[in-house]
This record gives structure tokens, C-alpha cells and sequence, in this order.
């Protein structure tokens, strides 16, 4: 399993397997641009290896506690042997289909955390604004309106306590910068990405 952090990285490593003269190999690969991972597919594929589109769902935070989720993508044998694998470090794995999926699908995750995160900062200023007039409305329940983000979140800003990091922001604007390239790609509008 690789997890690189640039487009370099992420063709260096698949030349060196292309390369190694290893026998067929399984290889996965966690968040890139979807053309990043198509060059990875395409490479290790000449070269007789299979390559897999696993990102994976979670913070760092998350990780720690065996509370990711795995969006495999590729080929399905491969990704059945992966199994086991996978229920070392996620609590769940879907087998998404064809290779590409898997990133299609941590896009579609991401850009909901990213609104959910907004939605939670506002919702939370409302509560606050609104508790100078009126006792309550400080223990964060949203009723239906409720999130995952809000449920991590809304505690956070309340006490005002952001630490442990659960991201680094420079890997935020990355993932952003990526799931913009992907709407745009698709003819998607994505106002709360820029």
C-alpha cells in the first residue's frame, strides 16, 4: 500500500515497481487527482501488476482508532484478498467497482466534510449569538439538521479546544484543490471549494 503526497511521488514510486522486475504485484494507492492515479493504474499495468484505488475516509485522529473506511476500487479479486488487510486499520471497506471509483467516492466524502465543517462554524456562531439573549442552545444538538462533523465539532468550538490537529491545513487545501479540479472536470459547480 503506498500513500504519496504529490503527483512526483506517486509516479516515481509506480516506475520503481514498474521497474523492480518484480513478479505481479498488488498495489494500492490512497488519495491523489484522478489523472495521477490513472498514470499509476496505467504504468504498474504494462508491467504486469494490478493496481487498486483505496482512499481512505478518517482523520489521523480517526486512524488511531481503527474508525477509517476504505473506498476500494479495481479490480474485485484483488480487492477481496485485501480484506483482511483493510480490517487492520477501517472499520469498514467498500468495494466500489471500477478503479477510479474509490477517489470518485473520497471526493464526494471530503467536499460533504468540508460543508459540514462550514455548516457546524455557522450554526455554532448562531447558538452563541443567540445565548447572549437566552439561557441554552450550548450543547450543540441539532435535532434533524445533525452531522458527523457536527457531532466531532460543534463540542470543539464550544469549549474552544482544537487540539489534538486532526488534519494538517496544508493537506485541507490540497484535498479542496483536488476535488475543485474534479467538479470543474465534470461541469459540477462547487462554490463552498474556493
Amino acid at each position: 500500500m503506498t500513500s504519496l503526497p504529490n503527483p512526483a511521488a506517486v509516479e516515481a514510486v509506480a516506475q520503481a515497481i514498474a521497474n523492480s522486475g518484480q513478479s505481479r504485484g498488488l498495489w494500492s494507492n490512497s488519495l491523489a487527482c484522478h489523472a495521477d492515479k490513472l498514470r499509476f493504474e496505467s504504468i504498474l499495468k504494462k508491467s504486469g501488476h494490478i493496481a487498486l484505488d483505496c482512499p481512505l475516509s478518517g482523520t489521523g485522529a480517526q486512524a488511531k482508532n481503527r474508525d477509517l473506511v476504505v473506498y476500494a476500487s479495481g479490480d474485485r479479486d484483488s480487492i477481496a484478498r485485501c480484506a483482511e488487510l483493510f480490517s487492520d486499520f477501517a472499520k469498514q471497506s467498500a468495494d466500489l467497482g471500477a478503479f477510479g471509483n474509490g477517489s470518485r467516492m473520497k471526493f464526494v466524502a471530503n467536499h460533504l466534510v468540508a460543508i459540514h465543517n462550514v455548516a457546524t462554524a455557522e450554526a455554532m456562531i448562531w447558538q452563541k449569538r443567540r445565548a447572549r439573549s437566552k439561557n441554552g442552545g450550548r450543547d450543540g444538538r441539532p435535532g434533524a439538521g445533525g452531522s458527523r462533523m457536527f457531532q466531532m465539532r460543534a463540542p470543539m468550538m464550544v469549549e474552544r479546544v482544537y487540539e489534538p490537529a486532526t488534519m494538517k491545513v496544508s493537506t485541507w487545501k490540497k484535498d479542496m484543490a483536488i476535488i475543485a479540479e474534479f467538479a470543474d472536470d465534470i461541469g459540477c459547480a462547487t462554490r463552498c471549494l474556493r
